[in-house]
Order: structure tokens, then sequence, then C-alpha cells
């Protein structure tokens, strides 16, 4: 995972839409797609729930996007805990 990446998670996080994010980041919504797999796949929980609206925050999604806004100022790895602890960050 690079900063760019979590840029990606912010901005879909943000928006609700792999669609509209991609959009407003300028690249593919495959390749938006691919990267959120990917990066699901790096932190071993779904960080998104999908469905024909858009999509939202799992519980661990929520984590993550807590420990992104907070990665902005840190170095600290990201959270590989969090399907089982509660997010250590405030």
């Amino acid at each position: 995972m690079n900063l760019e990446h979590l840029e990606y998670f912010m901005t879909v996080a943000q928006t609700g839409s792999i669609n509209r994010a991609a959009q407003s980041l300028f690249i593919s919504q495959p390749r938006l797609g691919k990267i959120i797999r990917d990066l699901e796949q790096n932190v071993g929980a779904p960080l998104f729930t999908r469905s024909n609206h858009g999509v939202t925050l799992t519980p661990e999604g929520i984590e993550f996007q807590r420990w992104g806004s907070w990665r902005a100022c840190s170095t600290a790895p990201p959270p590989t805990i969090c399907r089982t602890y509660p997010c250590p960050y405030p």
C-alpha cells in the first residue's frame, strides 16, 4: 500500500461510490476497483459493503478510515489487527 492508494480509499469512503471516486480521481473505475480489492486483501478484511446503490464502510473500513486520517501525520504501519482488535488510534 502506498499513500496514493490510501487517498483512493479515502475518496471512495467519502463519495460512497467507486464510480464517482474514480471520476474525481481521474482514473478508470475498473482500476480503482482493483486497487480497493488489493487493499482489502492486504489489510485482511473487507473495507466496504458493495450494493447497487454504492458502497458503505464495514466496521473494519471505519477503523481503517480512522487510521488513514491519522496516517497523514504518522509513520505507523497499517492496522493488520483490525479484524480482531479495536483500532488503537483515536
